[in-house]
């Protein structure tokens, strides 16, 4: 399914971007010369790198909510081989596997023991062809990572232990600029996107024609960008499909001892194609952070609107760590959701073996768009270090309910490996 798809959505995709991007038939780029004269052999010219990442994740709800225990394994490999006249091809597998399983997949719907939503498997993760033959401007295609702008709307969700893909073609240019040099143009046209709930998750695969376009330029205010998102989000059970259109903002001023950084964002969601709802809401963001020496204090209020019992949603956002670190709030309410939360970070630097160190505390109020129900409080604590080469994160998240919900304690402690060629 994944070649042919691509096949088609890359010829098809190719032909539309031939009009304006006329130099990819043209354009010749000699390959680079080892120092002695001799062009390179095949094994000089891959990259290998292996990842592997441990985790212990523990739920608990009071009542009669669930309780769920896991132990996970990820690991995974990838290559990425230079072909020569600026194309390389990357390939990557992925394996999961629980070693400890009292815990609901999310592919379980009969299962009474709260969702961990860290399927086991093997899955090709990524598969595509880059080339940058065109001046200023590269083309993925395949099966790919993409991320834009703070991950809210489309994200690489690199928290769960198995990643969010797209199968697409994407070109990112300075072609557009408008004479500033750091103007960045993303668009992307996408056959399927593979969710992080895994293929056997009835809703771990969104089907249908999507598309996208972001772009990007510096300021003297910061970064300033707009996007569109036009999203298939057709399952065998649903179409959610949406469109959201927006802009943002995200700039910072530091000196040697202190810092200012500054972030909004304004979009408007409404249903499209064969959505059932009809409705038109807005997404709201703005967030200040002082930074005085290795200490940030930062204030965030964010906003998920609703019209018509029917709420923004982003289900292609990487998700935990936006509305608390216990995710109770992955789908966004039907009256919507407001989050107003402040956060304390320390910078510790090195202790002992430890590099790296830091401390995170963010408490979270929320409650409906409209201000009239509240849902609850959350305070969350994280903790991340470098020990050697491996990176040790901790996590967390106490959630009282209030009229959604129940009060859940989340747990989660987890050791990474990353080994390069």
């Amino acid at each position: 399914m994944i070649i042919g798809g691509l096949v088609r959505l890359g010829i098809s995709c190719l032909t539309v971007s031939a009009a304006a991007l006329p130099a990819i038939c043209s354009a010749q780029n000699p390959v680079p010369e080892s120092g002695d004269g001799a062009e390179p052999s095949i094994l000089d010219r891959i990259d290998f790198s292996l990842d592997a990442r441990l985790r212990y994740q523990s739920i608990q709800g009071s009542g009669e909510a669930p309780d769920a225990d896991a132990l996970t394994l990820r690991a995974s490999g990838t290559a990425e081989i230079d072909l020569g006249h600026q194309f390389s091809v990357l390939g990557e597998v992925e394996l999961v596997e629980a070693l400890i399983d009292d815990f609901n997949d999310g592919t379980d719907f009969q299962s009474n023991q709260a969702v961990i939503a860290d399927p086991d498997g093997v899955v090709l993760n990524r598969l595509q062809l880059v080339s940058e033959i065109i001046p200023e401007t590269r083309v993925t295609l395949g099966r790919q990572r993409i991320a834009l702008d703070d991950w809210r709307f489309f994200g690489a969700f690199s928290f769960r232990q198995n990643d969010q893909t797209a199968d697409a073609i994407r070109v990112e240019t300075r072609a557009f600029d408008f004479g500033n040099e750091t103007g960045v143009l993303d668009v992307g046209i996408l056959n399927q996107i593979n969710r992080p709930l895994g293929p056997d998750n009835i809703v771990g695969t969104f089907t249908g024609t999507s598309w996208y376009a972001n772009y990007g330029v510096t300021t003297p205010i910061g970064r300033v960008g707009a996007f569109h998102y036009d999203f298939a989000f057709q399952t065998p059970i649903s179409d959610t499909s949406t469109r959201t259109t927006g802009v943002r903002v995200l700039g910072r001023r530091h000196s040697a001892d202190f810092g200012v950084v500054w972030e909004a964002s304004y979009a408007r969601q409404r249903d499209k194609g064969g959505n059932p709802s009809d409705f038109a809401a807005n997404y709201w963001l703005g967030s200040l952070s002082v930074e005085p020496g290795d200490w940030a204090i930062t204030l965030k209020g964010e906003e998920l609107g609703s019209q018509n019992n029917q709420s923004v949603q982003t289900p292609l956002a990487s998700l935990h760590g936006f509305s608390g670190l216990a995710d109770q709030f992955l789908v966004t309410p039907p009256e919507g959701l407001r989050d107003l939360s402040v956060a304390l970070t320390r910078d510790l630097g090195k202790f002992g073996p430890l590099k790296n160190i830091r401390l995170r505390t963010t408490v979270h109020h929320f409650e409906d768009a409209g201000g009239d129900t509240t849902y609850g409080n959350e305070v969350d604590f994280e903790f991340s270090a470098h020990l050697g080469e491996a990176l040790i994160s901790f996590e967390h998240a106490r959630y009282n309910a209030d009229n959604f919900s129940t009060d859940t304690n989340s747990t989660l402690l987890s050791v990474t490996f990353a080994f390069d060629k």
